[in-house]
């Protein structure tokens, strides 16, 4: 009888240490899948933060790489204004180039420019156009966007220029103009100055129904943004701006 007890106690005490294991078997188990899921959540918010971070410096690169193109090399206009009729008309799609102006390619009389509207039409220093100093924010605001000017250089630095109600003289010499809107061709007052060295003498094609430096003076040479070189819309001018 003893025998038999012992053994049942025996087999009582390998049945409590099985469970025993058992339960730390269990026990380890479950640790291990709780650790598995912090594991998971934490790989799947490392993931997410990975993928906005890529989607982030992709953006920046992109719209850094558009603002260095569009204000260096080329950009775009769209013509709102009549004062280079019969050349240009409203809503003409026009190519800049800037590359030019980067690498400071001296401009030509007859160029067609796009240049920085001066802060007052009326409010010429002398003989030159006014431009308010910009503070920072504006330096900021103008990297976006800029009001501009679409105009013809008629003048050139250093030259004596003399405007009449129908001729323009260049150092004492009428200049040849047949851009000129023959409709509207009157150059309204009398004048005449000498085109201080580093800026441009610049009028519309239509005179009549131009502002420009016979009203505001002449333009910094560092004001111009570009020359037009090209017309995209409409489709059937399409082709290079004389």
């Amino acid at each position: 009888m003893d025998e038999i007890e012992n053994e049942e106690q025996n087999v009582t005490s390998e049945e409590q240490n099985t469970e025993l294991e058992e339960n730390v078997v269990s026990e380890n188990t479950e640790e291990n899948s709780e650790e598995n899921n912090s594991n998971g959540e934490k790989g799947k918010h490392s993931g997410i933060l990975w993928e906005i971070w890529s989607w982030t410096y992709s953006i920046v690169i992109a719209v850094v790489a558009v603002l260095l193109v569009k204000n260096f090399i080329f950009s775009t206009t769209i013509v709102k204004q009549t004062s280079m009729v019969p050349t240009l008309q409203e809503n003409n799609m026009l190519v800049i180039d800037r590359l030019s102006q980067v690498r400071h390619v001296p401009l030509q009389r007859g160029d067609i420019v796009v240049l920085e509207a001066p802060s007052a039409i009326f409010g010429k220093t002398g003989d030159v156009a006014y431009y308010s100093e910009d503070t920072a924010f504006d330096k900021f605001k103008k990297i976006f966007a800029k009001l501009f000017y679409v105009k013809r250089v008629i003048g050139l630095p250093g030259e004596h220029i003399k405007i009449e109600p129908d001729a323009v003289y260049i150092n004492g010499e009428e200049i040849d103009e047949p851009y000129v809107n023959p409709e509207n061709s009157s150059n309204l007052n009398s004048m005449e100055m000498v085109i201080p060295e580093g800026y441009v003498f610049c009028m519309g094609d239509n005179r009549g129904s131009s502002a420009d430096s016979r009203m505001f003076g002449a333009i910094p040479i560092d004001k111009i943004e570009g020359r037009i070189i090209f017309r995209f819309w409409p489709f059937n001018e399409f082709g290079t701006v004389d």
